[in-house]
């Protein structure tokens, strides 16, 4: 465990550093509560003992901030105050600290706090692990760990707005996975369910780290874009469309089956509208001329 030790007074912060390093914790010292932010982000600081007030900070206000903020690992947060602040003391632990030791410390019995505040830790970092796995079921398609349409939704609707308001371009694919129920029927829903399963792959890897994938229907998935005008997006859709087109998917009877997408492409470049069913209803239009143009192929929207 990494440990930040936060006191004005040298001498105080090496005598607790020497003695929980003697421990085998990993130990850093400062002299404010300057160094906490960046720590903690860069996840070099699980548990910070720390001088009440906090030497250098609004001490209230970083508990505040620590505790709103989403971290990796859970900070555990240990008070070292003076008897005669009791009322500061109360509202630091309001604040969000988890526990306190009254000066003056002795260390071994700092040790036996510290043993107990990495218990804690353990457990409210297993409980966080159980939540996100929780929320991942939630929010994602089951068959392809893409996101699900609701979560796609709201996820849109965000970017969207995101997008009005910084005045930057959004693009959103629509993809149909041609003929998935002939091959449903053909050859079992196995080979179908492997069929969008590799779609979704061939999609995550043609798109970069910030794009967002959803599966928007039984045979479709939806492509967030931020960033991306109309014929940025309609070059990725095709990249998507050309490299499921190389696709051969072994099948029961020892032959192999070719798959193909239809695309349909929007961007806000064309108009930003109020709402994410808007963005969508554009791309269901060019992705059902897609279809009806023969398929395999990449259709942009254009006004009516």
């Amino acid at each position: 465990m990494d440990i930040l030790v936060i006191d004005s007074n040298a001498l105080l912060r090496r005598a607790i550093r020497n003695f929980l390093a003697h421990a085998r914790y990993r130990v850093r010292e400062s002299g404010d509560g300057k160094a906490v932010w960046d720590l903690l982000h860069q996840q070099q600081a699980q548990l910070i003992i720390t001088t009440w007030p906090i030497p250098g900070v609004d001490g209230v206000d970083l508990l505040r901030r620590v505790r709103t903020e989403r971290f990796a690992a859970y900070p555990y947060i240990i008070l070292l105050a003076d008897r005669t602040d009791d009322e500061s003391l109360i509202e630091g632990m309001q604040a969000g600290a988890d526990d306190y030791l009254i000066n003056p410390v002795s260390l071994k019995q700092l040790r036996r706090r510290v043993v107990l505040g990495s218990r804690i830790q353990r457990l409210e970092n297993q409980v966080r692990q159980v939540q996100s796995e929780r929320d991942d079921l939630l929010n994602r398609d089951t068959l392809t760990g893409v996101l699900n349409r609701r979560s796609a939704y709201e996820h849109t609707a965000l970017e969207l707005a995101r997008a009005r308001r910084e005045g930057k371009a959004l693009g959103l694919i629509l993809i149909d996975v041609d003929g998935l129920r002939r091959v449903n029927d053909r050859c079992g829903y196995e080979v179908g369910d492997r069929a969008l399963h590799r779609v979704s792959e061939i999609i995550a890897r043609s798109i970069r780290h910030g794009d967002m994938i959803g599966r928007w229907g039984n045979a479709e998935f939806a492509v967030v874009l931020p960033e991306t005008n109309l014929s940025s997006a309609a070059s990725v859709a095709e990249r998507v469309r050309a490299r499921v087109e190389t696709i051969e998917l072994p099948v029961p009877d020892a032959t192999t089956l070719s798959l193909t997408i239809s695309a349909g492409v929007t961007s806000t470049s064309q108009g930003v509208p109020a709402l994410a069913s808007a963005l969508f209803h554009r791309a269901e239009q060019a992705l059902m001329q897609a279809k009806e143009r023969g398929r395999n192929m990449v259709v942009q929207f254009e006004e009516p």
